[in-house]
């Protein structure tokens, strides 16, 4: 039964179970048709590489159109824009209900071309615009393969929480990836490396309601967590709303995404040094191919640059203080580099 027709509020009924009627397929759909879906919207996130595309290429498995080509090389990024999706005869039942389920999946964190910041970017007008829909969810993706859990990686488990905001915890799921790479002597490893990140790691959010489950790359595995997150509870649309990129504790903290963005500043900045000092040491005509190479380089490296110090510019647009302060001597230093005669 469709919502226009039950008799039972849809707001205060609870998920009974997923409706698969046929062959599951997913279909692109514009992004904008979901700010005021009733049906249940899973945001797909996490760093680049960590098995977001994979998963819905295992959810399509079975789909007679044949694969949608979004999952490459698994170290590479798929996904450069955010993209949705609607899941094709497949319901979450709630109550006398019958309603739809999407799929968003957005570029990852840790990619050397996009910030962390554009990512969010490219979400937080859609998060604010649906701040009122009930059956928003989140699956976080983590490959278990890593032996351990890098600084860059934990912190942007700390962006994700500070801008999808404390009310939903209970609708986020940690998604281990990776499991099938593992050779058969390593599984008791990354088992352990599982409890440690959701014991550690993940501990506050699971307490809060949050759950961190595996995902094994098969269409069998990505179902099960479709039935899990779908059967989630709605979430608190009267709690507390995270506006703008994250919640601070305090009004001088600096955001988590702001402090990623300057250290790959940072990172860019020395990187260049180390072209121009190449650039200036190899004066020999036989290594005119070299030096090509690293011409292409610096160009992608000053690009990136003039990119990352631009986002940074409109976090702190006005008024002069000291974060504006370091960003125009970043801007100044990146012109200098921009107009030096190393070539």
């Amino acid at each position: 039964m469709s919502p226009q027709h039950a008799s039972v509020p849809l707001s205060s009924a609870r998920c009974t179970s997923v409706n698969i009627k046929g062959e599951i397929s997913l279909v692109e759909i514009f992004m904008e048709s979901l700010e005021d879906t009733i049906g249940v919207v899973i945001v797909l996130m996490g760093p680049t590489g960590a098995g977001k595309s994979s998963f819905i290429e295992a959810l399509n498995a079975l789909s007679t159109s044949g694969p949608l080509g979004i999952a490459k090389d698994q170290l590479e990024p798929v996904t450069a824009d955010v993209r949705a999706y609607q899941v094709h005869n497949v319901t979450s039942v709630w109550g006398l209900y019958h309603v739809p389920i999407y799929i968003i999946d957005t570029p990852g964190f840790a990619d050397p071309r996009i910030s962390e910041l554009q990512v969010l970017e490219s979400m937080k007008r859609w998060r604010d615009a649906c701040s009122t829909a009930e059956k928003v969810r989140m699956l976080y993706f983590h490959p278990i393969s890593d032996i351990r859990l890098a600084s860059r990686k934990k912190r942007c488990m700390d962006v994700l929480k500070s801008f999808w905001g404390a009310r939903n915890i209970p609708t986020v799921t940690l998604v281990t990836t990776m499991w099938d790479r593992l050779k058969p002597e390593s599984r008791a490893t990354a088992e352990g490396r599982f409890e440690s990140l959701r014991d550690d790691y993940w501990t506050e959010w699971c307490q809060k309601g949050s759950r961190a489950i595996k995902f094994e790359n098969t269409y069998e595995s990505a179902i099960d967590i479709l039935k899990h997150v779908a059967q989630m509870a709605n979430r608190d649309i009267s709690a507390h709303k995270t506006k703008g990129y994250g919640d601070v504790k305090r009004i001088d903290e600096m955001l988590t995404v702001e402090q990623l963005l300057r250290e790959r500043i940072d990172s860019l900045q020395q990187r260049l040094q180390m072209i121009d000092d190449d650039l200036r040491t190899l004066a020999d005509p036989e290594t005119e191919e070299f030096r090509q190479i690293l011409r292409e380089d610096r160009k992608d490296v000053l690009d990136t640059l003039a990119r990352f110090s631009s986002q940074l510019e409109k976090l702190h647009p006005s008024p002069l203080n000291r974060a504006t302060r370091s960003l125009m001597l970043i801007k100044r230093w990146i012109s200098s580099r921009a107009a030096s005669d190393v070539l």
